[in-house]
Formats: structure tokens, sequence, C-alpha cells
């Protein structure tokens, strides 16, 4: 109960206001919150806990199938130089082939256990693109306008890819630029080359699990990556002229820092 009291003139005499407030319904649900609060906390270490064993699991499991993959390949490498017969090579080339797949799906689950294990941070998109180094003959300018991201702890290999997939399938790629746009209440990261870009019927294939000439990876991780704190992407650009990725991130996402990075590679 909390009794609050104010002095008035009532009839011309002084007199005295008192206000009675129950708060017995708001001290049950300040005690069911705690309780909640607490319940939540046991969950959260408990779930932390369980990944903790199953990511145990899994990297012992990982390297097992691993050491017996690289075995495999060594007796393929063995037999090869032991093979005459060129429709028994082709097909040892076939079984190494199939082995080589198994060995990147595996390696990739490395990555892919640990996507949203961690919460999400605030990122700035400058220093991120800053850590990246194109090959020489690559220029990379870009100007991300202070923004920040609020993304994923693997949101450096969403730019990381990008760049990968340039290198290895843009072609002749010679220019980078990755620049922000504010659009309605959204931000817009633009990636943008100089090479060959993407043909109109792959533009969402290539963010499916497995699709591409390399891994398969790369591009189905970014979106992933970018996902798990709602936001997204896709490719625009014009075939012949290079890819346009334009990363969506929505209003409550982003923000603005103080510092002012500016660059070209």
């Amino acid at each position: 109960m909390i009794v609050k009291g104010t002095t008035i003139r009532y009839n011309n005499q002084p007199a005295t206001i008192l206000l009675l407030v129950d708060i017995t319904e708001r001290k049950q649900l300040e005690t069911e919150r705690e309780q909640n609060a607490q319940e939540l906390k046991r969950y959260s270490l408990s779930l932390q806990q369980a990944n903790r064993q199953v990511n145990l699991l899994s990297s012992i499991t990982r390297h097992d199938i691993l050491n017996q993959v690289n075995i495999g390949l060594l007796h393929i490498d063995n037999l090869k130089m032991e093979m005459i017969n060129p429709e028994l090579s082709t097909k040892l080339d076939d079984i190494e082939s199939v082995i080589r797949t198994i060995q990147s799906q595996i390696e990739f689950t490395r990555i892919y256990e640990n996507l949203g294990l961690f919460a999400p941070e605030w990122y700035n998109l400058d220093i991120l693109i800053s850590y990246l180094c194109p090959p020489k003959g690559i220029v990379m300018h870009y100007n991300l306008d202070n923004f920040m991201i609020y993304a994923d702890k693997m949101i450096e290999k969403v730019f990381f890819n990008l760049l990968d997939n340039s290198i290895r399938h843009g072609g002749n790629v010679t220019k980078i630029c990755l620049y922000t746009r504010i659009t309605g209440k959204e931000l817009l990261v633009i990636f943008e080359d100089d090479g060959r870009g993407i043909p109109p019927e792959e533009k969402e294939l290539i963010f499916k699990r497995g699709y591409g000439k390399n891994t398969g990876f790369g591009m189905f991780l970014v979106r992933e990556i970018l996902s798990l704190t709602g936001i997204s992407i896709r490719e625009n650009g014009i075939s012949g002229s290079g890819v346009r990725f334009e990363i969506h991130v929505p209003e409550g996402m982003f923000k603005k820092t103080n510092s002012d990075r500016r660059n070209d590679s």
C-alpha cells in the first residue's frame, strides 16, 4: 500500500487529502517478471551449454570424417600412378571428384555451425570493407557514409564472399565499388564490379545451396548470414556489364557513426 498526502484548505479550514494506492497487483507482476527473467536466463545458459556440446561433437566427427577422406584421396593418388588402363583411370577421376565434393561439404559445416550462435552486434561497414584485400589488378573504391548495421558475427564473410565471387566468376574484373543509398526507410548497401555479370536466369539460383562452379556455398552463406537480422540481398546488375548486389537493411538495423572513413584501394 502506498499512501500519498497533501495539505489543502477546506471550508476555510486546513485539511489533508490522503490517497491510498493498492500496489499488490503491481508487486505480483514485478515478482512474476523477475521469475520469468531468471527462468529465461536458465534456459539461455542451458541452450548455450547444449550448443557447445553439439559443436564439440560435430568438430570431432568432422575431424574423423576428413581424416578418412584424406586417406581415400591418398589411395586414389597411389592407384593413379600405377594405373595403365585409361578407362579405369577415368573412373578413378570420377570417384575422386565425388570424394572432393564430400570434403568441401564437410568443410562447409565448420563455417555453418557458428551461424547465429552469438548475439548480433553493431558493425561499422567501412571498417569491415577495409579488411578486404583485392588482388593486384583490381581497384576497390568504397564510401559507406559512416553507416553501421546490426548483424551476425559472421558478417565479414558476406563481403569476403562477394569479393571472392567477383574474382572467381567475374571474368576480367578491374574495379569494385561499394556505397550506400537510403530508399524510404531502408538502407541499401551496394556492391558492384565491372566484370561479365550474371545472366537473368541465374540471379536467384546463385543463392541456392550447392549451385555454382566452385563449392556452391558462398552466396548461399551470404544470404543466410544476412537473414538472421532481417537483412536481404538480391542481384540486379546487367549481364555483360558487371554484378550489382543490393543488400537491403531494414529500419532499426542501421545507424550512423561520427567517424569519417573513405578509401580507394
